[in-house]
């Protein structure tokens, strides 16, 4: 009777282990970068942060409205000839 449990397994090991490998790899792989982005990240922020704050804030300057007026403001219809 063993015997018929351990000719069902070796397939189902066969199949299911390197697909477990490969989950697992996968799934380590993907922390790695998660971490390493992560760190590239906050690093890349804490400079950006460093630079905004030695840098003095200049004022924005206003933005002017448009003026009503100028050649093409009111375009008058053609005259029939």
């Amino acid at each position: 009777m063993s015997n018929v449990w351990f000719v069902a397994l070796v397939p189902a090991a066969t199949i299911l282990t390197p697909a477990l490998v490969g989950c697992l790899t996968a799934l380590q792989i993907s922390r790695t970068l998660t971490r390493t982005w992560s760190t590239t990240f906050n690093i890349m922020a804490s400079k950006l942060d460093a630079a905004a704050q030695s840098q003095p804030s200049e004022p924005t300057p206003a933005v002017s409205t448009p003026q009503a007026g100028g050649r093409h403001s009111a375009r008058q219809a053609r005259r029939p000839r």
